[in-house]
């Protein structure tokens, strides 16, 4: 477990969202110094990236965060700004969906790829959904 990988560190935590006004951005209206900004989340998931293979030479690493953080990563890694509309839009990591980030040792840029969760309607069934024969 990596303290990288956390949600969003904000005193705005369990606010419901009705309390807020249309556009309102916790990263925008930090209300205390230590709310992390866009910023800080980037460098902290970009933290993660270099210290993981560090930590696990050769190794295949399996690393579950949130939405905010994982989509700020993509778009860090992407090298395009880091800004409320680029993580706000297409990019934006849906529940339940797999970032793969790959590289091999000596390479310079990492590979993202970004696979969707499966529309329920069209996931083949799992045992537990699947009918009984009988």
């Amino acid at each position: 477990m990596s303290a990288l990988l956390h949600e969003v560190r904000s005193t705005w935590q369990g606010t419901p969202f009705t309390q807020f006004k249309p556009g309102f951005s916790t990263y925008d209206d930090r209300r205390a110094p230590d709310d992390e900004s866009i910023e800080d989340i980037g460098a902290r998931m970009l933290r993660f990236i270099t210290r993981a293979p560090q930590r696990h030479p050769g190794g295949c690493i399996v690393a579950v965060s949130h939405g905010d953080p994982i989509t700020i990563l993509r778009v860090a890694l992407r090298g395009r700004p880091l800004t409320l509309d680029a993580i706000r839009g297409a990019d934006y990591a849906d529940l339940c969906s797999v970032t793969e980030i790959a590289g091999s040792p000596g390479e310079t840029r990492l590979r993202v790829v970004y696979l969707p969760a499966p529309d329920a309607a069209t996931a083949p069934p799992t045992a537990a959904s699947a009918p009984a024969d009988g």
